[in-house]
């Protein structure tokens, strides 16, 4: 009989047979944990996209995707150009005379205290006028 040459961390005793998946999964837990599993803010929630560049008209659905499935209030700065629904739903206003930015916030319903925020850059459409050729 050969004995063990190493070292044992832990011994579990079972008089249930396990099966070649539970000794992978619990394998895989223990020799790389972060591969396994991955721990979250328990309210932690995200807005995609997080960031957009829009021209005049254009418009953005935006999502919260919550671990709490959460309903979420849209908003954004009083006086600031274009429009948001209820929905997350913006739209650029019809005329942009300067870029600018516009910050579009998703509010937990059911935790005020937690946000999260979106960036639309409203750009200018560049103005390409044809000129005529010379006349040769």
């Amino acid at each position: 009989m050969q004995g063990f040459n190493g070292l044992i961390d832990e011994a579990r005793i079972s008089s249930v047979a396990r099966s070649a998946d539970w000794i992978e999964t619990e394998y895989t837990n223990h020799s790389s944990p972060s591969n396994f599993y991955s721990l979250s803010s328990e309210n932690g929630f995200l807005i995609s996209p997080a960031s957009v560049a829009l021209y005049t008209s254009q418009s953005q659905q935006f999502t919260a995707t919550s671990l709490c499935n959460s309903a979420m209030i849209w908003s954004m700065p009083a006086g600031s150009p274009g429009t948001l629904t209820t929905s997350g739903l913006y739209t650029a206003p019809a005329m942009i005379t300067s870029p600018q930015t516009v910050i579009i916030t998703a509010t937990m319903l059911a935790n005020s205290t937690n946000t999260a925020t979106s960036t639309i850059t409203l750009e200018l459409r560049s103005q390409s006028r044809y000129r005529r050729p010379a006349s040769l």
